[in-house]
């Protein structure tokens, strides 16, 4: 799975059909008569390692996250839209917008950055604090206490600037509420977190009519749409909404924003996107429609999700429109989709279709794993450890001049003579492989046309079946005489498929 991908899905159980929506709404009806539980799971965003100390915080409920990263808040009321904080020192808060159906039990995946720069000020003097590519300039004597009296002495201020092309840490949803109370569709051009406190961990903030300066670079990637003016908004932490407060100024010389804040919180560079729309349905391997799961849609520096109702269906997810290609991706507890690239309607509220398979849903215990999936077929626990990619293959579109995004199968790209780890079963049907062999052969140097092939992974063990071979030259696959297999395969994570 996909660690670097932050959901809400909704494990398996049969529930009334539900109307799916777009930018993280919901539809239906929820029982207020049946409780929820929310498992989940915390992970740093840089490391993927699980975090353990977590705070986990939905309204009066609590809980922290153990050696494994995991929680679980149970006797949950149902709700449509439902604000979930998380806290670790070290690491800045992270807020995620679930939806709670009454009596179907959710599932969520966060992961956590780390505090970018973390420095001891005097607040008797102008102080400027710098993270990357952004820096904030806080005046002397304009920070005060909670009771609003003037503060004075040492104070810490904690400040992390995200870049919305390459960071997964954006809390909430990409949803703006304007002036005039009307919530739109919302794209990143930089998002930061500042946060203050005494020497005893008291909260500080900025007193009324000291506004902080704050620049904050814009990505490589969103340079040229960059608008001349923008607004600027901060996050509400009770309601999980980004409200609408200032305006951003583009200074293309720099390729920064420059705006001005009134206090502490999280506060983002967006400009309000014209919408387009997404439709389509999740499937599984069989082609069976799959209920209750999350879709999500993202383009450079904005997201939107929906869910399927019982049919599979998912509706008018919303996504920019003309911008070129986004991905689509669909989660359903344990199982996630590939990512497939969609071009969004060029015109405004125009609607586009998306099909989605979850291939990894399948019946009694087996798991088709997905076409293009970037399976890495080694024994290796991390893809750059001596046993990773480099010394075997993985499934792709492509290997080198062959295959195409069009085409059906998968590709295994063998990169070197792989020893200890494959077993040639003969020219057998895939179906007639149900367990793994006791023994390996030493090398597969050659691949057979119609053989099938059992080799164990880092996470468990795949059997495939070689359709045909391509002739892709030389290079990293020359051991295997210059080609790749077309071909079809299932995981399994025990011995048996």
């Amino acid at each position: 799975m996909n660690k670097k991908l932050i959901f809400v899905s909704l494990v398996a159980a049969s529930v009334a059909t539900l109307s799916a929506c777009g930018g993280g709404g919901g539809g239906g009806s929820d029982s207020g008569k049946k409780t929820v539980t929310l498992t989940g799971s915390v992970i740093d965003a840089d490391t993927d390692n699980d975090l353990a100390g977590v705070t986990v915080q939905l309204g009066t409920h609590s809980a922290t996250t153990d050696a494994n990263g995991e929680f679980t808040l149970a006797n949950l009321q149902a709700a449509q839209r439902a604000v979930v904080q998380l806290s670790k020192s070290g690491y800045v808060d992270e807020f995620e917008i679930v939806r709670l159906i009454g009596g179907v039990d959710a599932d969520i995946e966060v992961e956590m950055a780390e505090t970018g720069t973390t420095e001891t000020i005097d607040a008797g003097v102008n102080n400027t604090i710098t993270d990357g590519g952004a820096d904030i300039t806080i005046s002397a004597d304009s920070l005060v206490n909670a009771d609003g009296s003037t503060f004075t002495g040492q104070a810490t201020v904690e400040f992390t600037a995200f870049d919305p092309v390459f960071d997964d840490s954006f809390p909430g949803d990409y949803e703006g509420v304007q002036n005039d109370g009307t919530v739109v569709p919302i794209k990143s051009y930089g998002y930061f977190n500042i946060d203050a406190s005494d020497d005893e961990g008291n909260p500080l903030n900025l007193q009324s009519g000291s506004d902080a300066t704050v620049t904050v670079s814009v990505s490589p990637g969103l340079q040229a749409s960059a608008p001349a003016t923008i607004p600027l908004w901060h996050f509400d932490e009770a309601t999980g909404q980004w409200d609408e407060v200032g305006t951003g100024t583009y200074n293309s010389a720099t390729q920064q924003y420059e705006g001005q804040i009134p206090h502490f919180s999280y506060w983002n560079f967006d400009h309000i996107i014209a919408p387009a729309y997404i439709s389509g349905t999740v499937t599984d391997c069989e082609g069976k429609p799959v209920a209750n799961a999350t879709v999500i849609v993202s383009s450079t520096g904005t997201q939107a999700k929906g869910y399927t109702n019982a049919l599979g269906v998912f509706s008018n997810i919303t996504v920019e429109s003309g911008a070129g290609g986004a991905y689509i991706t669909a989660q359903k507890g344990t199982h996630v989709s590939g990512s497939a690239f969609v071009t969004p309607p060029d015109t405004a509220n125009g609607t586009g279709t998306a099909d989605i398979v979850i291939a990894s849903i399948c019946p009694a215990g087996q798991v088709l794993l997905e076409p293009f999936s970037g399976f890495d077929f080694s024994l290796a626990t991390n893809d750059y450890d001596a046993d990773g990619y480099d010394s075997d293959g993985w499934l792709e579109r492509a290997c080198g001049s062959i295959g195409d995004p069009n085409d059906d199968g998968a590709y295994w790209c063998p990169h070197s003579d792989v020893s200890g780890q494959f077993k040639d079963m003969g020219n057998v049907s895939l179906e007639s492989v149900t367990s793994t062999p006791s023994t390996w052969d030493s090398e597969v140097s050659a691949l057979q046309v119609n053989h099938v092939y059992v080799f164990a992974a880092k996470d468990g063990y795949v059997k495939m079946k070689v359709l045909s071979l391509i002739d892709v030259g030389g290079g990293g696959i020359a051991a295997h005489g210059g080609k790749a297999a077309r071909v079809s395969y299932v995981y399994s994570n025990n011995r048996n498929f």
